[in-house]
């Protein structure tokens, strides 16, 4: 594991960790509570279970984020993802009772941040030498695996508190603008390390 933070190693890894976290993070928060959320805006209950479904939707079509990274690269493909995702978790509460709306949004959260997660499996994995690629793509899923359970948690404690639904899904914003920075600051030094090696050389 020390492996993954030498050769210049630990910035990105880092900042790989964060956008695992905060990925699995909204990812879950939204896929357990979702429907209870929709629910508490004021949704059917048949309309609230189909939004669940939907955000799953969405995913299967954020696999476009990965043919975008073979295009513009992977972290500028993967700070994109989260940003749109971002947004498009705002406009879930923005919408408000709206089922069309609500489902759009929710479409959008699912390409933005599932596609988001779909990049960022790819990173783990270009991001260590052959070496150490286990180890590297391990930790990252498990740092994830961490964020999977605060998410859920954290919007289940929330509740208990009495927040209103919109504050929680305003909470899930906050994730992934953390996972987009986090993406574009690995893209940055990435270049970076690109540069002294080709003066090295």
């Amino acid at each position: 594991m020390l492996a993954l933070f030498r050769e210049g190693r630990a910035k990105r890894t880092v900042l790989l960790w964060i956008v695992s976290f905060m990925s699995l993070f909204d990812i879950f928060l939204m896929a357990n509570w979702l429907p209870t959320e929709m629910r508490a805006l004021g949704l059917p209950i048949q309309t609230a279970i189909l939004v669940g479904t939907v955000l799953q939707v969405g995913g299967v079509f954020g696999t476009i984020f990965g043919w975008l990274a073979d295009r513009i690269g992977a972290n500028v493909a993967l700070s994109i993802a989260y940003f749109v995702g971002a947004i498009c978790v705002a406009c879930i509460v923005l919408a408000g009772a709206n089922p069309p709306l609500v489902m759009l949004a929710v479409f959008g959260s699912g390409i933005g941040i599932l596609g988001g997660q779909t990049v960022t499996n790819a990173v783990s994995a270009i991001s260590y030498p052959t070496e150490i690629r286990s180890t590297g793509v391990g930790w990252a899923t498990g740092i994830g695996r961490i964020g999977s359970i605060v998410g859920p948690g954290l919007a289940g404690f929330l509740l208990q508190l009495e927040i209103p639904a919109g504050y929680i899904f305003f909470l899930a914003v906050v994730p992934a603008l953390i996972a987009s920075a986090a993406a574009a600051c690995m893209g940055r030094i990435q270049t970076s390390f690109a540069i002294e090696k080709e003066a090295a050389a």
